[in-house]
């Protein structure tokens, strides 16, 4: 098996930005190849590379979905690797990353990530492998998702394009995109291995309550099943009151429902 890293990133105009941890991994082993989708917004598509397997294919496009899609579209390895332009590589990861490809047959595969300012995970992993489902797939952040390539394209599924970073609704798109693999009957597998360090803060991830609409907007498009859905949504932010003040999290609530409701 072969593992291609789909990176997604914004204005650039040399390959300055790629960070070592991941040139490492590329020139060391002739298994790993780097895929970039840098969207230029504000400069020319100027820069295109394509030095043995690493390539950097620049467009006049905007939209973080629209970038995943086309760098699955271009890639040409067995397993992709979703990565933004601010992560690193953990020393092996890629290797490790098709080990349990190698393992297990399911075309997804989720790891764990890591503060890129500390040794802390970046969230609460549980320390045993299991299937994910719909109830489970809501925590998972896109660049914790590796995935076989043909798997995906047999399916024809897509992240949606109205989601994520440069779209109308900022974010979601990998939780839509995993409910999809799902609802065509492809296994989700979360395997407990570090694999990248990642800014515990990054775009779009501050909860605040004008984003309830869009969470609800996700969640009526992860489920199916009208009742499944809200049941998620309510037990999943009941929580969050803590983030708010009363009259906060009211609103943020009140987004959420409507979101949901379409």
């Amino acid at each position: 098996m072969t593992l291609e890293i789909l990176m997604a990133t914004l204005n650039r105009s040399d390959i300055g930005f790629i960070d070592p941890s991941i040139i490492d991994q590329v020139k060391g082993s002739k298994r790993i190849s780097l895929l970039v989708i840098n969207q230029c917004t504000d400069i020319p598509a100027d820069l295109q590379v394509e030095n043995g397997r690493i390539r950097i294919c620049s467009v006049l496009q905007t939209g973080l979905s629209n970038s995943r899609n086309m760098a699955l579209k271009l890639a040409k390895e067995d397993v992709c690797l979703f990565m933004d332009d601010d992560c690193r590589l953990l020393p092996n990861s890629c290797e490790t990353i098709l080990k349990y490809h190698e393992k297990h047959s399911e075309a997804i595969l989720t790891f764990q990530l890591k503060d890129i300012h500390s040794d802390r995970k970046l969230k609460s992993y549980l320390p045993f492998t299991f299937l994910n489902n719909k109830f489970t797939i809501g925590r998972i952040s896109s660049c914790e998702i590796s995935c076989k390539r043909k798997k995906i394209l047999e399916k024809n599924i897509q992240f949606n394009t109205l989601f994520g970073l440069g779209a109308i609704y900022k974010r979601g798109e990998e939780n839509i995109f995993l409910a999809d693999c799902l609802n065509n009957k492809l296994k989700v597998r979360y395997i407990p291995a570090l694999i990248a360090s990642t800014p515990t803060v990054t775009t779009g991830s501050k909860l605040i309550a004008d984003t309830g609409y869009t969470i609800g907007r996700v969640v009526r498009l992860m489920f199916k099943n009208y009742l499944s859905g809200l049941m998620y949504l309510t037990a999943s932010n009941l929580l969050k009151f803590r983030n708010f003040s009363t009259r906060e999290f009211y609103y943020y609530f009140k987004n959420l429902v409507r979101g949901y409701a379409g």
